[in-house]
């Protein structure tokens, strides 16, 4: 008898809550995966509303861009027009007709620039550092036909294995950050390949592939100066799609049942189990956690499923033996 074909002996007659905290990038995934299984409470920034809630889960999914701030550029408070920031775009903010400056040529900027530059009188954009502009790593663009979009439908096994092969290439980019290896002179090499085809012109390219930095010196009541020799840039309008508070300390209070808070155990330095969970503060869980890089949050998100679907699954088999259901990594 193939034993791993037979289903779980333990069949749980209770199904764990879960309170997932965020809801951008990072909780709609995990939620997307989990599916109805994820209970995700949300609060307006307006709001004065304040909701008790118990579960036997809490996940963090808030990830590490949730706490903007103005780039740290001298001038910058005392600059007199509108000054916006990527984070916090106002509903009301009308760039007709308007001199705009763009500081950024992250993913904020290069998504600003496009949507905005056939509203405005003129651009001037403020590249401090160049930046890589290259299709998602192990796949280029493309555009699902409708047949395609059928077959994910009539097919859900197809659409499982397409989606496990793009997150396969992604996790096999991880040797890219050790510095003069084969992965990442290969990727140097390929993205330097992709711009130029891409742009085709050499003064873009001389201007965009990393091989420089600029800075802005300081920034006016008027505007902002670049160390360029030019003198003063002024705009109507000042958008900063760059600047945000990227440590790991949390931006609300977490106690545990010994009344310690994880963002004063977190001062000296941050510090995650796998990057998914913390020790003395069971069943708490994390994603985009200490010590990652942006492929191994693919890794750890896999890893922290994992966990979940062992709580579904088995409701932690602790609960067999009557002890305490508590995850608690040592």
């Amino acid at each position: 008898m193939d034993h791993r074909k037979l289903g779980s002996i333990f069949q749980p007659q209770r199904k764990p809550k879960v309170i997932c905290i965020g809801a951008g990038a990072s909780g709609l995934l995990l939620a997307y995966k989990l599916r109805h299984k994820v209970t995700v409470h949300a609060k307006s920034h307006g709001g004065e509303t304040i909701k008790t809630a118990s579960a036997h889960v809490l996940i963090n999914a808030g990830g590490i861009l949730n706490a903007w701030r103005y780039p740290a550029i001298p001038g910058i408070e005392s600059y007199k027009g509108s000054l916006v920031h990527s984070a916090a775009w106002p509903e009301d903010l009308d760039l007709s007709g308007k001199v705009v400056g763009l500081i950024g040529n992250g993913s904020s900027g290069i998504q600003i620039l496009p949507a905005i530059k056939s509203q405005v009188k003129e651009l001037v954009i403020f590249i401090r550092e160049a930046t890589w502009v290259s299709p998602p790593l192990g796949q280029e663009y493309h555009v699902y036909t409708s047949g395609e979009k059928q077959q994910f439908i009539d097919d859900p096994q197809h659409h499982l294995q397409e989606r496990k092969n793009h997150e396969q290439k992604m996790k096999s980019g991880f040797g890219i950050f050790y510095s003069e290896s084969e992965e990442q002179k290969h990727i140097q090499a390929y993205m330097q390949s992709q711009m130029s085809e891409k742009l085709k012109n050499p003064d873009l390219e001389r201007l965009l592939v990393p091989e420089w930095s600029g800075e802005i010196i300081q920034i006016t009541e008027k505007g902002v100066v670049c160390n360029n020799g030019t003198g003063e840039y002024p705009v109507d309008v000042l958008i900063c799609a760059t600047g945000f508070d990227t440590t790991f300390k949390l931006r609300f209070p977490l106690v545990n049942a010994s009344g310690y808070d994880l963002r004063d155990l977190r001062q000296k330095e941050p510090a995650a189990y796998l990057g998914i969970a913390v020790n003395n503060f069971p069943n708490y869980f994390c994603r985009a956690s200490p010590h990652q890089t942006t492929f191994d949050v693919v890794n750890r998100e896999i890893g922290l499923i994992d966990v979940m679907q062992l709580l579904w699954d088995q409701t932690v088999q602790l609960e067999m033996a009557q002890c305490s259901s508590r995850l608690n990594p040592k």
